[in-house]
């Protein structure tokens, strides 16, 4: 029984690991992956400013944001809608990454 709950413990924590690294990914280091020439890294880019996209329309928000009519958006229009934010307040750049992904949505996606 005991093996069993060690067990359970080290892939709970296995599990939780990646899920807080996510958390501290910074707008700079996203934009640096969405500029890569690395297949790997541009994939996880716009996968996770996708997840973002998908979120906003699930739930109306991430990150505090509401972004509106952006359904239908490819994956390489929401990247590059997060680059040309990105090129326009670079300040952001090191702040958390999903807040700045949102916050771009937002802008680019108002709600009226």
């Amino acid at each position: 029984m005991r093996p069993l709950i060690v067990t359970a413990i080290f892939l709970s924590l296995a599990m939780a690991a990646p899920a807080q690294a996510a958390d501290r990914l910074t707008a700079g280091e996203l934009m640096r992956m969405c500029s890569s020439e690395h297949d790997v890294d541009y994939g996880y880019c716009a996968g996770y400013i996708t997840a973002v996209a998908d979120q906003m329309l699930a739930a109306g928000t991430a990150a505090g944001q509401r972004a509106c009519n952006h359904e239908g958006i490819r994956s390489q229009q929401y990247v590059d809608v997060f680059r040309s934010y990105a090129e326009i307040f670079p300040k952001r750049m090191k702040d958390e990454a999903e807040s700045t992904v949102a916050a771009s949505f937002a802008r680019a996606f108002p709600c009226r």
